[in-house]
């Protein structure tokens, strides 16, 4: 073994290290799980999250940086996207693994997706479609309209959350 094996390890791990960073900040999973629904510009990814435009474009700047985020130019806008499907299957995995280790996790799913104690009934994504197909249940997605534009189930019927009453 030579003696700059261990430098050389340490690079590569400094790389991955560099894609943990870029995760390891809460506005910048809430703009991944964005990209992960639509691409999107900096104005609307701003308004989706809460931030100025200068403060989202500083956090989709570290991600592109960490080569997570990838961006097409249409016009004078330029649209982020995720780099890949290996990214989106990077954030799914995060969730899975916060879900399942981290108590904290459910509470707050619980507070913020059964605020009146309901608890939705599991079904697969399957069992959902042919539900639905059958019109024994309606899908409704109460996602922002930019997001069920950029792709929902088919029969869906959106209500964004802000109105639903």
């Amino acid at each position: 073994m030579t003696e700059t094996a261990p430098l050389n390890k340490q690079a590569f791990n400094e790389q991955f290290a560099r894609v943990a960073k870029a995760l390891a900040h809460p506005k910048r999973v809430e703009i991944l799980d964005l990209l992960s629904q639509s691409e999107r510009p900096v104005d609307a990814l701003a308004a989706a999250t809460g931030l100025p435009v200068t403060t989202a474009s500083s956090q989709l700047h570290v991600l592109r940086a960490a080569h997570i985020v990838d961006t097409r130019r249409e016009g004078n806008r330029v649209y982020y996207r995720l780099a890949g499907d290996d990214v989106a299957q990077l954030i799914a995995a995060i969730h899975a693994v916060a879900r399942n280790h981290i108590p904290e996790v459910a509470r707050a799913g619980r507070e913020h997706f059964e605020p009146d104690g309901d608890e939705p009934e599991p079904m697969s994504r399957g069992e959902l479609l042919e539900r639905a197909r059958r019109g024994d249940v309606v899908v409704l997605d109460v996602r922002p309209a930019v997001e069920y534009e950029a792709g929902h189930i088919e029969g869906a019927v959106s209500i964004p959350l802000d109105q639903l009453a």
